[in-house]
């Protein structure tokens, strides 16, 4: 650069930010992230982890909506190279590459799950540019490296999840080798970027944002100057889409969306597979902020990552383990509600996000699709409902379901049916047949229905023992269904038990005693096993059935056992079975016929549980043995 040109350089850039301005909630966060790298920088400065002389960008004129930053060359650059911060590890892989010769084999020994026989397999060890993620790490050094992990993966598989776009990372990692021993130098055939014939001091990301950050200055009273996005940087787009139209975006808003990695929550989806076992899907789920006030989200966004568990599952964080790709979004508020809830921070997080948009993103070869997206608003009775899900509904069909039906604002019960109809009948009703026996993570699913169930009658029983029942709730159909059906598979076992409802001496119960010693009756292995049978010929019966079918054979099942009701219950039930269809969308709306079946089959669910299982508090696995009786 000339010397003419040098003093037409400005020395420093200020740019003043305002979140009404920012387009998306990307954009929003990133904003706040770029705030958290600088006091992340500072801290570190501090501490003696940074050179105490380490120039950084200005942050003055601090609003709950704006914010100033002034830029020089020196601070952007430093402040990209400790973003994109990276080192060359070892990696292990299952599977030989086709264009590379590994390091060297090992063989490793792994435990078949089927089998639980344990065997050797072989595995090849590569160099590989791995992302620091330094204001990460504060947080994690003690014992949650799971999280640094999650959050590195989910860098190199969705964002950067190719040579080129890896780029700045492989800058640092190979600045990294240059500064060590001649020993290290060989290392760098993976920090190379394609064509390279040079090794730069710097990472080239920042080098670039200061040259655009000039153009901006320059044109500023012109207009806004642009320059062009990817998916590297704006989650969902591409340089060009199918009409060759560039995406592009004004210089000091794309400039943020190198941050939104600092100030988004990442989350693994989990599913119960064909075969009954609980595994994690591919993907990642983005959860976004769409930040209303600076200040407060990053005071409580650092004291969120401060509480960070360390539990895992499998090689996953537990606490990132989700069921379906809206419980990010919730997960992310219901962690700052939580911190507002017992006081550790001042406000709930209405107070300081608009909302938060999701994004479910799955890398399918090299190319990343987006599978889902979506926006949930911070409101409380939304957030109220999904802590008590989250705390009594592990199982990740039922809570799927479950929180499908509250975000959509339909009955607790409405998102059950296609699950219950198209998947194996074991997984809810419980069976110990040898070939349709309910997998081990499938037995929570009929207590879970079971409590749900009981939930609605300890709220029934509250609100008539206070004198509130004026009426006919919707929600008394889902009780009387769920008392019918116990009295059918009660009467029904008897009768095939040949026992007499009446005996008194109870011969269908024994007397257990618990670890304290104390005395508790239980039904017998025989009567359990009756049951199930009796449970799962109706749900078999009655879920392929439709309509009048339906009702017709519901009628005539339960009226086969002394399913007395009085009247009023009875014309509640009628009216249910007789109502085809309802004008009502809402979660309280008029039960129907096709609600009564599906609360039927939740019913069964429900009374066919016999088999039992023990939480596993240090992998958070739900229902890891079972016993009879």
């Amino acid at each position: 650069m000339t010397r003419a040109k040098m003093r037409q350089q400005p020395e420093t850039i200020a740019i003043r930010y305002d979140l009404h301005e920012l387009p998306t909630a990307q954009h929003k966060a990133g904003l706040a992230g770029l705030l958290l790298q600088i006091d992340s920088m500072k801290a570190r400065m501090a501490a003696g982890a940074l050179p105490s002389d380490l120039e950084l960008p200005t942050v003055s004129d601090q609003g709950s909506t704006s914010v100033k930053i002034g830029f020089t060359e020196r601070a952007v650059i430093n402040l990209y190279d400790d973003l994109y911060d990276a080192e060359v590890v070892e990696q292990l892989c299952r599977q030989k590459k086709q264009d590379k010769e590994p390091k060297r084999i090992i063989e490793v020994e792994v435990t078949d799950r089927a089998t639980k026989k344990v065997k050797k397999e072989k595995r090849y060890i590569y160099d590989a540019v791995q992302p620091a993620g330094q204001f990460l790490r504060r947080f994690t050094d003690d014992g949650k490296e799971c999280w640094c992990r999650l959050w590195r993966d989910m860098i190199t598989s969705i964002p950067r999840n190719q040579d080129a776009t890896m780029g700045p990372f492989k800058d640092m990692a190979q600045l990294r080798l240059a500064r060590g021993g001649e020993a290290e130098w060989e290392r760098m055939v993976v920090t190379r970027r394609k064509k390279d014939t040079k090794c730069y001091l710097h990472c080239r990301e920042g080098m670039g944002v200061w040259e655009d950050l000039l153009r901006f200055e320059k044109e500023r009273g012109k207009g806004h100057a642009t320059t062009g996005l990817s998916g590297a940087l704006l989650i969902g787009t591409q340089d060009q889409n199918a009409e060759c139209l560039p995406f592009i975006n004004r210089i000091d808003h794309a400039l943020l969306l190198h941050f939104w990695t600092l100030a988004a929550r990442i989350f693994v989806p989990e599913m119960i597979d064909p075969d009954g076992q609980r595994k994690f899907v591919s993907g990642f789920v983005l959860a976004f902020p769409d930040v209303s006030d600076l200040p407060a989200f990053c005071r409580a966004y650092l004291r969120l990552l401060g509480e960070l568990k360390p539990g895992v599952r499998g090689c996953r964080p537990a606490e990132a383990a989700i069921s379906i790709p809206e419980q990010g979004a919730l997960e992310f508020m219901h962690h700052l509600a939580d911190l507002a809830e017992r006081t550790v921070i001042q406000e709930g997080p209405a107070r300081f996000i608009a909302g938060v948009e999701f994004f479910y993103m799955v890398r399918i070869g090299q190319n990343v699709k987006l599978a889902a997206n979506g926006r949930i608003p911070p409101r409380d009775i939304l957030l109220q409902l999904y802590a008590g899900i989250r705390a009594n509904f592990r199982n990740p069909v039922f809570q799927s379901s479950y929180l499908l039906s509250v975000i959509r604002g339909k009955p607790w019960f409405a998102e059950f049916e296609a699950p219950m109809t198209e998947r194996e009948w074991s997984f809810f009703v419980h069976s110990t047949q040898e070939k349709h026996r309910t997998p081990t993570a499938m037995i929570g699913f009929a207590w879970e229905a079971d409590l749900r169930f009981q939930q609605i009658d300890a709220n029934y029983q509250l609100m008539k023992g206070e004198g509130m029942m004026t009426g006919t709730s919707p929600d008394e159909v889902d009780r009387l269904v769920y008392q019918m059906i116990g009295r059918y598979a009660h009467f029904r076992t008897l009768a095939r038990l040949r026992f007499e409802a009446d005996d008194p001496k109870q011969p269908w119960m024994r007397e257990v005693k618990d670890k304290q010693g104390k005395a508790h009756k239980r039904e017998t292995p025989e009567y359990q096993e009756e049951r199930r049978k009796v449970c799962s010929s109706l749900y078999l019966e009655l879920r392929s059935r439709n309509a009048e079918d339906f009702v017709e054979h519901f009628s005539n099942a339960l009226s086969a056992v002394a399913n007395y009701l009085p009247e009023d219950d009875f014309a509640t039930i009628a009216a249910a079975l007789m109502r085809s269809h309802t004008h009502g969308v809402s979660e309280n709306r008029l039960r129907n016929r096709d609600d009564v079946k599906t609360l039927t089959l939740l019913a069964l669910s429900a009374h066919s549980r016999s088999l039992f299982a023990r939480a596993d508090a240090e992998n958070d696995e739900n229902l890891t043995k079972e016993n009879e009786g």
